[in-house]
């Protein structure tokens, strides 16, 4: 199965949310990079939320939350691609995800938008993949004269979740 079949049926739409992270050039200035993530994944999208500190988690964890009686991890997603973003805070949007029963929210500089599309344009990008731990691109999307990378949320969060070191509670009498 292709990577467009993978994100939608051949055929069918496809809503997204396009986000950007505002990438910081080297004279300080910011160069917008366009995102998109699948409307079905996401529950919903908050301004930042205060956070504790969650010991011995991934680097690119700044901690978790509490929304709606679920405890979140928050995720700068610009950490987890290693980009440099000059977004102040106050700016940031988080979208929180859902797959199955896990909840995740990731830190964005901005969410633009919802786009419904045909899944027919939605391009692969095997031909240019780098095949490496951060290889997080599905497929990219070209709109309005602007390409939006279509990021694989369930391997960023896998590779996040196993580079977790959680410690189980010693067994009491043990």
């Amino acid at each position: 199965m292709s990577q467009q079949e993978h994100v939608a049926v051949k055929g069918s739409d496809v809503e997204i949310i396009e986000f950007q992270l505002f990438h910081r050039t080297s004279g300080g200035g910011r160069n917008p990079v366009h995102y998109g993530i699948d409307v079905s994944h996401v529950r919903e999208i908050i301004k930042v939320p205060e956070t504790t500190q969650y010991p011995n988690s991934h680097p690119s964890v700044l901690g978790i939350f509490n929304l709606r009686e679920h405890i979140i991890p928050l995720v700068d997603l610009a950490s987890w691609l290693r980009a440099e973003t000059n977004a102040p805070l106050s700016e940031k949007r988080v979208i929180v995800t859902q797959f199955g029963e896990h909840f995740h929210g990731f830190l964005v500089d901005s969410v633009n938008r919802i786009y419904q599309i045909e899944n027919t344009k939605m391009e692969s990008c095997r031909d240019f993949q780098q095949h490496n731990e951060r290889d997080c691109v599905q497929s990219v999307v070209r709109m309005d004269g602007r390409l939006i990378l279509m990021l694989d949320f369930r391997a960023i969060i896998g590779s996040i979740e196993s580079g977790l070191e959680v410690h189980e509670p010693a067994a009491l009498g043990a």
